[in-house]
């Protein structure tokens, strides 16, 4: 494919360049499915540590990831101060990584992404929030999204996997936490994505898992 383009793109019709384009948007999917369907694997073992970590670090990790995204996009990112949690660090930036990369996706061609990172204490759980100005998840998707496969804007013509939220599911409950989101189209004020985490204070063990799936309401 990369030979094709860069020795044989100027030979070719105007319709086998389209072609040729077409192929490699399909096989930039395969290559993200793929890597979700990795990760989604590795996830299933549990996280690696679940020791304290700053979530301004694991914030951090995962903007230098989508750095050259979020120029493209002219992205504005607001984070404010953040507190600690328990948890594997890999596996959190995959998961912020993958809500930073929706929110610069799914916005009107007109609109620059504007995203801001929150959080707050909820006795022994942290809730972070991830907040776009997108065009929205219908109420009725709000659970199936996170489902593998699911796709809420596929028919607008928006590229995507359908992986990358139930990746960002599987690695909260694997953490003890859950994930959800809210968001009204209707109202055009985008979507906050949430996620329950163990604080620092919280147990480490699967005993505290319980009470993170009652004060969820997510998945």
């Amino acid at each position: 494919m990369a030979y094709l383009r860069k020795h044989e793109h100027a030979q070719l019709s105007e319709r086998g360049q389209s072609f040729l384009s077409t192929c490699g948007d399909l096989l930039r999917q395969m290559q993200d499915q793929i890597s979700c369907l990795t990760k989604l694997a590795q996830t299933k073992q549990g996280p690696t540590a679940t020791g304290p970590l700053q979530l301004s670090v694991i914030l951090n990790d995962a903007l230098s990831r989508v750095e050259q995204l979020l120029a493209d996009e002219d992205a504005h990112v607001t984070v404010d101060e953040l507190p600690s949690v328990r948890g594997d660090r890999a596996q959190l930036t995959t998961l912020f990584q993958n809500l930073i990369q929706n929110a610069c996706k799914y916005v009107p061609p007109t609109r620059a992404p504007d995203i801001r990172i929150s959080a707050e204490r909820e006795g022994a759980w942290i809730r972070v929030r991830v907040r776009d100005n997108g065009i929205g998840v219908p109420p009725s998707m709000h659970l199936d999204i996170f489902r593998m496969g699911v796709r809420a804007h596929a028919e607008a013509g928006y590229e995507g996997t359908g992986l990358g939220l139930a990746l960002c599911a599987r690695i909260a409950q694997e953490h003890g936490g859950s994930i959800g989101v809210e968001s009204d189209p209707e109202l055009g004020d985008g979507s906050t994505f949430w996620v329950l985490l163990k604080s620092v204070a919280a147990p480490c063990s699967k005993d505290a898992d319980k009470l993170g799936e009652s004060a969820a309401g997510g998945v």
